[in-house]
C-alpha cells in the first residue's frame, strides 16, 4: 500500500481537538482515508466507526464532492466496468469488481443497476446480482429470488435506500411469458430477503431501463393499456410505503413519447423522443411532484437518434454550464449556454449503461443481519 500523504501523518503529531481531526478527515476522499487508516489503531478506529461513515457521506453529499461515474462497457468479447472522476472522465480505469472473472455469453452480460450512498448494485446473467462498494471492494451477493428466468420476457431493476428505517432496498419488476403477467418483487439488505408486492396495473411498451431514484422513489416510464405503442406516464415505487403511484407528467410536444427516466443533479427527469428527423427532449422536475415545475432543458442530436434508444442525461459538469448525454455507446458533453454537443469523451470502450456514484465508506455487509 502507497505511504500515507504527509498531511495526513501531521496529523499524528499535532495536538488538535478531537473534532477538528474528525472535521478534516471528513473532507478526504475514500482514497486518503484508506491510507490513512494504515497510521494508527486510533485512525483505523475512527475511520471505520458508522458515525464517521454517515458523517462523511453526508459532506461528500452536501458539497457535491467526490462523485464518479460507474460505466458498464464491451470491447469484444469482454465486458467491463470502468470508473472515473467527472472531472476526467479521459482517464477511466477498469474496476475490479465481484463479477469481473465469470465466463459471459454476450459482451454486455454485467449491467449496472443504479447506485445510492457509494453502493452500486451490479446485475450478471448468469451469477445474480451483487451489491459493490467500488471505493472499498466490499460487496454482499444477493440471495436468488426465482430459480430461473427462462420464462422472463423482460425485467426493470432499481437500487436505494429507505431513510425511514436506514436500509437498502432492490425493486425488480419481471414481465412473463405464457401467460403474460407482470410481477414485482423487493429486497430488503437488512433482513436479506425478498417480498413480492401486490397491484401492479402498469405496462410496458419500451425498454423501461432501471428505475431512477429521486425523493425515496424509484421511477419508470410506463402505461395504462397492454395494446398502447407509446409510454405516456411515469409511475414511480415509494421505497418507504413500498407502493405504486403516479407523477405528474410534462407538456412533451405532439407526436413524442417518453422513453427513459433519469436523476439529473438530484432532480427527476424524462427524454422524449420523436422520430428519426427530430432531436429528443430532455426535461427535469424542478420541484418534486409539482406539474408546473417541469423544465425543458435541452434539445439533442448527434447523429440518427433511434426511437425507443437508449439516451439518458448523467450528469452536469462540475461548473454547471454542460450536461453529459450518452448515445449509441458514445458520451458527449452538452453545453447549455450555446446548445452545442461538444466532441465525443474518448474511453476505450462501448458503454452499455452509466450512473453516477459518490465515493463512501458504506459496506454493503454493515447493514445485514449478523446470522445471514
Amino acid at each position: 500500500m502507497e505511504s500515507p500523504n504527509p498531511a495526513l501523518e501531521a496529523l499524528t503529531t499535532l495536538m488538535l481537538p478531537l473534532d477538528v481531526i474528525i472535521d478534516i478527515l471528513s473532507r478526504l476522499p475514500v482514497k486518503s482515508l484508506l491510507r490513512c487508516k494504515c497510521l494508527s489503531k486510533f485512525f483505523r478506529s475512527l475511520i471505520d466507526g458508522q458515525d464517521f461513515i454517515n458523517l462523511h457521506l453526508k459532506q461528500s453529499l452536501e458539497t457535491s464532492s467526490n462523485f464518479s461515474l460507474i460505466l458498464s462497457g464491451f470491447t469484444e468479447p469482454d465486458s467491463k466496468i470502468f470508473c472515473g472522476s467527472l472531472d476526467s472522465l479521459d482517464n477511466c480505469v477498469e474496476v475490479d469488481h465481484p463479477f469481473r472473472n465469470c465466463k459471459y455469453i454476450r459482451s454486455y452480460d454485467t449491467l449496472v443497476i443504479g447506485s445510492c450512498n457509494g453502493l452500486v448494485a451490479l446485475h450478471n446473467r448468469r451469477e445474480g446480482i451483487v451489491l459493490f462498494n467500488p471505493s472499498t471492494k466490499e460487496h454482499r451477493i444477493l440471495p436468488n429470488f426465482y430459480s430461473g428466468l427462462d420464462n422472463c420476457y423482460v425485467y426493470f431493476d432499481g437500487f436505494g435506500y429507505d431513510a425511514s428505517t436506514d436500509n437498502f432496498k432492490l425493486v425488480r419488476i419481471i414481465v412473463f411469458n405464457n401467460p403474460l403477467y407482470t410481477e414485482v418483487t423487493v429486497y430488503r439488505l437488512k433482513t436479506n430477503t425478498w417480498k413480492r408486492i401486490e397491484n401492479f396495473p402498469f405496462y410496458f411498451f419500451t425498454n423501461a431501463g432501471n428505475g431512477a431514484l429521486a425523493s425515496g422513489a424509484l421511477h419508470w416510464v410506463a402505461n395504462l393499456n397492454l395494446n398502447a405503442d407509446e409510454d405516456d406516464l411515469i409511475i414511480a415505487f415509494d421505497l418507504k410505503k413500498e407502493e405504486f403511484y403516479q407523477v405528474p407528467i410534462p407538456p412533451a410536444g405532439e407526436g413524442g413519447f417518453f422513453i427513459s427516466t433519469e436523476v439529473l443533479g438530484g432532480c427527476l427527469s424524462v427524454v422524449c423522443m420523436y422520430d428519426y428527423e427530430r432531436p429528443c427532449d430532455f426535461w427535469v422536475m424542478k420541484e418534486y411532484g409539482v406539474k408546473e415545475s417541469w423544465t425543458k432543458l435541452f434539445s439533442f442530436q448527434e447523429g440518427a437518434i433511434i426511437p425507443s434508444a437508449y439516451v439518458p442525461a448523467l450528469a452536469y459538469s462540475k461548473s454547471g454550464d454542460k450536461v453529459l448525454v450518452q448515445h449509441q455507446g458514445n458520451l458527449y458533453w452538452y453545453h447549455l449556454d450555446d446548445q452545442r454537443v461538444e466532441s465525443i469523451v474518448e474511453i476505450d470502450c462501448k458503454v452499455y449503461n452509466a450512473i453516477v456514484c459518490v465515493d463512501s465508506l458504506v459496506s454493503p455487509n454493515a447493514y445485514a443481519r449478523s446470522d445471514d
